[in-house]
């Protein structure tokens, strides 16, 4: 499994960013961050988090680990017939796509973490866009597998 599209882009990227584009990214985050804590109510936010009862924040926060473990450990399982990807790299791809689905419109998080891992791993671009879908679709039926698997994947 050589020479695929996808391969080393995230270190590719990492290696030739500009310093300018980091510096501009850098300032337009602190600007925006800025502007949000300028604009917002800081005495509502105070009293509000004042009420929050910190047992249930670690439980929900808890909970909400264990969910992305989870679907991260069934989507290894899914993807296993293009190759394997460890434990580590699914659950950093869905807690990437959960954070963008919570900041993007349109659930885009659903794009990125397919091709995070396609950028991480040496899985074929074509598997992990497949495998989400498959998963919603029918996560424990055989159709499911073939769909996830690539034709340049490794055959099992």
């Amino acid at each position: 499994m050589r020479g695929w599209a996808g391969e080393g882009t995230l270190r590719g990227m990492r290696q030739h960013v500009a310093p300018w584009k980091i510096v501009l990214s850098l300032t337009l985050a602190v600007a925006l961050f800025a502007y949000f804590i300028y604009q917002a109510p800081l005495a509502e936010v105070g009293r509000a988090l004042g009420q929050v009862h910190l047992g249930w924040v670690v439980i929900t926060t808890a909970i909400a680990l264990l969910t992305y473990l989870l679907r991260a450990l069934r989507w290894g399982l899914i993807l296993r017939p293009a190759g394997t990807t460890g434990a580590g790299k699914p659950f950093g791809c869905t807690a990437a796509g959960f954070a963008t689905s919570a900041i993007l419109p349109a659930r885009a998080g659903e794009l990125v973490r397919p091709l995070l891992l396609t950028a991480r791993t040496r899985i074929p671009p074509a598997a992990p866009p497949r495998c989400p879908a498959s998963a919603r679709l029918s996560p424990s039926t055989p159709r499911a597998e073939k769909l996830c698997a690539a034709n340049d994947g490794p055959e099992t």
